[in-house]
């Protein structure tokens, strides 16, 4: 299950340039794919067409989700599709980037909605109005998702690991419910997944940050989270956390991946 919301902060447009190496590629695999214009991507290559976004790159914020959703309102032809295949198209487009996409930031960044999604249940929900206690940390450091999600699957071998699976992703629910429904309280859940993160995702965990997480869970005043894969870019962390606003550098909260 995974709550996702549009981040008004950034954007991107098309232009034309001098073609980008990375563009190029991603275009020709595109290309590939059922429903993509080739005459249209090949006329893009030839106009030297490139896409220029304020998205900080590796930071976990959608840069590529951001181009995957651009491509396909660019040069997809038919898209008349329902939510769960429009999400399946995305995820198979911007595999070139992750290896393993599952779509999720392209489709919120293509429909500019609050999702939350569940297997294949896809369900919009009016724009989330946030309090306080969200923010995003920067890591000082990039990251290479699609090396994280390799090494995340291959610890999903470990049954220790995948026990702790099992256990997130129960308090993932549960957080989405607090932050969606306001049933429940959400400190006592965010605390429980900060720590079970700590103890099995220290992989993804960067020592520019571990510090702070681990003030965090011993003084209970805040809590951070792995936004997306981890590994560098922009960590979510939830309380009261003024006593950082001074050394580090912290950014209202505006994520493709919140929870």
């Amino acid at each position: 299950m995974a709550l996702s919301m549009p981040c008004d902060m950034y954007d991107g447009h098309w232009e034309r340039g001098h073609t980008e190496e990375q563009i190029r590629p991603f275009f020709d695999y595109l290309k590939t794919i059922d429903g993509y214009d080739k005459e249209k991507l090949n006329a893009a290559i030839e106009k030297g067409l490139i896409f220029k976004s304020t998205i900080p790159l590796g930071y976990g914020l959608g840069s590529s989700g951001a181009l995957t959703a651009a491509a396909f309102d660019k040069f997809y032809t038919d898209k008349n599709l329902d939510l769960p295949e429009l999400k399946t198209l995305l995820a198979r487009s911007e595999n070139f980037f992750h290896g393993n996409s599952s779509g999720l930031d392209p489709l919120t960044i293509y429909l500019d909605q609050v999702l939350v999604v569940e297997d294949d249940r896809i369900e919009t929900i009016p724009k989330l109005e946030l309090n306080k206690q969200f923010a995003l940390i920067d890591s000082g450091q990039t990251r290479n998702t699609k090396i994280l999600v390799s090494y995340y699957n291959e610890q999903l071998q470990d049954p220790d690991f995948s026990d702790a699976i099992v256990q997130l992703n129960s308090l993932n629910e549960q957080a989405i419910d607090a932050v969606t429904s306001q049933d429940q309280e959400l400190k006592p859940i965010m605390a429980q997944i900060s720590q079970l993160q700590f103890d099995f995702f220290q992989h993804m965990i960067p020592d520019t940050v571990r510090d702070i997480w681990k003030s965090g869970l011993d003084s209970g005043e805040y809590f951070m989270k792995l936004s997306g894969a981890g590994g560098g870019g922009y960590f979510l962390v939830y309380g009261d956390f003024s006593n950082l606003e001074n050394a580090y550098s912290i950014i209202p909260l505006g994520t493709t991946r919140l929870l």
